[in-house]
């Protein structure tokens, strides 16, 4: 069976033929057998484990199973020193560059510093931003800079975020379940509902943009 559905970030297993789903991995646990991207989220560095984690990535980043680095990135909530979450990011893209593969980013109070990273990197790979879910301004600042959105269960009910949907053309978007109970099926209907197409033209949108960005 072709995919129908893909789905560009997921901590959910995915066994549905008609789904292709991208598995959150960390480094150092069991690596599954499906589609999967490792990093080192920010929310898990450990200053004596980062030598560790940074090999296992290496180790697993050549797979043709492994489609993206992260998820990785900034997080000003948390109490993780911000200094050293900017030196693992950095760390992450380097690997990115090197192995040629595109990151999915999570991004929390950090959307200064990360353009700024980009500006100054000029990475030749694309940037996701992945459970985007914030206003129409930001997210044009991040498509000038060239960087994807990944939306999910929060397109359901954030009005702000159907607003950037209605707004934004869809060849900027992916779509993802994250750690939900929602689908990616339904995800899909809600977005293609407000855009006012039917399934099947949002299939062939988003799945394009899915297999323009990752190498299957």
């Amino acid at each position: 069976m072709e995919p129908q559905f893909y789905d560009t970030h997921t901590h959910t297993v995915q066994e549905d033929p008609a789904i292709i789903s991208i598995y959150n991995q960390y480094p150092n646990s069991k690596i599954n057998s499906t589609y999967f991207s490792i990093g080192i989220h920010p929310w898990y560095i450990n200053q004596g484990q980062i030598e560790n984690d940074l090999q296992c990535i290496h180790k697993n980043i050549s797979s043709k199973k492994c489609l993206a680095i992260g998820e990785c990135g900034l997080d000003k909530k948390i109490d993780i020193n911000f200094e050293l979450q900017v030196e693992v990011l950095q760390q992450q893209i380097e690997i990115s560059e090197k192995y040629e593969k595109p990151v999915l980013l999570h991004c929390v109070k950090s959307y200064n510093e990360l353009l700024a990273i980009k500006k100054q990197r000029k990475p030749k790979q694309k940037w996701i931003v992945h459970g985007y879910h914030k206003n129409i301004h930001l997210a044009r600042e991040l498509l000038r800079n060239g960087i994807v959105l990944s939306v999910g269960a929060s397109l359901l009910k954030n009005k702000n975020l159907q607003e950037v949907v209605r707004s934004i053309d869809t060849e900027n978007f992916l779509l993802e379940t994250d750690n939900t109970a929602y689908s990616i099926q339904d995800i899909y209907y809600k977005f293609a509902a407000l855009k006012g197409k039917n399934i099947t033209e949002i299939q062939t949108e988003i799945n394009y943009n899915f297999n323009n960005i990752f190498t299957l």
